[in-house]
């Protein structure tokens, strides 16, 4: 059969892990999908998923590793009291009334169908900067890049005090093998912050201590946080979400396959009309930015790097800086805002005096509008 016709699945309804595996009668490849919904499983399990897969490819099921109960281990995990995260969020989020839009959009029913995505990789020598003007200042690079994304937010929504979403990793607090388990542990929780004319060392500050705050209540449900705000329920709290990871280059591709299978390729969708992935990979930095049509995820990557960068030599130079100040622009677009679309030199006829072209406006156009003062209007023949 024509594989590329029969093996067309739609993530956006696939509830399950789901494990495919399907033979060319025309060849002796092999194909496998692994279709992973956030219900049942993040990326950790995925990869431990596949790591048991190739075992059995391989006939090696006698090193498959014993099976953790994903049960237990939530058991370990939940036991902070609901009315502890209720009240924390309360405290965070009950005077936040309108939700955060970049660029006013506010649809988060999304499918992942129509999204566009961009990478923008940061060189090791930058990546090292940005580390160094954190740490100077007892923070993370987490914490840095969600300070970028929040003056981001702040600059394309025409808010100061702005809330999207961040991913925990979940498995932190877990006990021995938790590393292993395959399941969901991973979160998403509502950051705030108001980057108005805070300063940038104190804004670093605050959000590491966000970050830290989150840690705690790292389980708590995406829906009791929602319903703690002031946001009306028909609206969402947040549209944009931050992914800061810690990756590894091992990737799929790298692994030793059997002979004759290789891995193709994957994809990463959320419901969100923009989500933000930071990998870091230890040496250096890379963005991906995945928005919805109608939103430019070159656009969005280059005006977070454009932050974290200025927020960096911003704490090296002048910490007090306020918020307000930090720049997103990329040199680019800053040049054709400020030159390009300023250059509205045309050329006239010099040798007629100003009133002379004023009169052959006003013959060529004796009813067109000439002055406008609130409501009234003048035409040119009145004028």
């Amino acid at each position: 059969m024509d594989m590329t016709d029969h093996l067309r699945l739609d993530l956006s309804r696939a509830p399950l892990l789901v494990p495919f595996i399907a033979a060319d009668q025309d060849s002796p490849a092999w194909y496998m999908v692994l279709v992973c919904h956030h219900i049942v499983c993040d990326h950790v399990a995925l990869e431990r998923v596949s790591e048991e897969v190739l075992l059995l490819l391989q006939s090696s099921d006698a090193d498959l590793p014993p099976a953790m109960q994903y049960r237990s281990l939530i058991a370990q995990l939940i036991n902070t009291p609901q009315d502890a995260h209720e009240s924390y969020f309360r405290a965070v989020l009950g005077d936040f009334t309108v939700p955060t839009a970049l660029f006013d959009v506010l649809d988060v029913q999304g499918t992942g169908r129509d999204m566009r995505e961009a990478r923008l990789v940061i060189s090791p020598s930058t990546a090292q900067r940005l580390r160094s003007a954190a740490r100077c200042r007892g923070a993370s690079s987490a914490a840095l890049f969600h300070l970028a994304w929040a003056k981001v937010l702040a600059q394309c929504s025409g808010q100061s005090d702005v809330v999207f979403g961040t991913l925990l990793f979940g498995r932190l607090h877990g006990s021995s093998g938790a590393d292993r388990a395959v399941g969901m542990f991973i979160n998403t929780l509502p950051f705030r912050l108001d980057v108005g004319d805070i300063g940038v060392k104190q804004a670093l500050e605050t959000a590491f201590s966000i970050l830290a705050g989150l840690l705690e209540h790292e389980h708590a449900p995406l829906a009791l946080a929602q319903r703690c705000s002031g946001v009306p329920p028909q609206l969402p709290l947040f549209t944009t979400l931050l992914n800061f990871r810690h990756s590894q280059r091992t990737a799929q591709k790298d692994h030793r396959f059997p002979e004759g299978v290789s891995y193709l390729g994957g994809d990463e969708r959320t419901n969100y009309p923009v989500t933000i992935s930071i990998d870091d990979w230890g040496d250096s930095f890379s963005i991906k930015a995945q928005c919805t049509n109608g939103i430019d995820p070159i656009r969005v990557a280059s005006y977070l790097e454009t932050a974290i960068n200025e927020l960096a030599e911003t704490l090296a130079r002048e910490p007090g800086l306020p918020m307000s100040e930090i720049d997103i622009l990329p040199k680019g677009e800053r040049e054709q805002l400020l030159i390009a679309f300023n250059d509205t030199a045309v050329p006239y006829p010099r040798e007629r005096l100003l009133h002379q072209l004023f009169e052959e406006q006003a013959t060529r156009q004796p009813d067109g509008t000439a002055v406008v003062f609130e409501d009234q209007h003048l035409s040119y023949d009145e004028l």
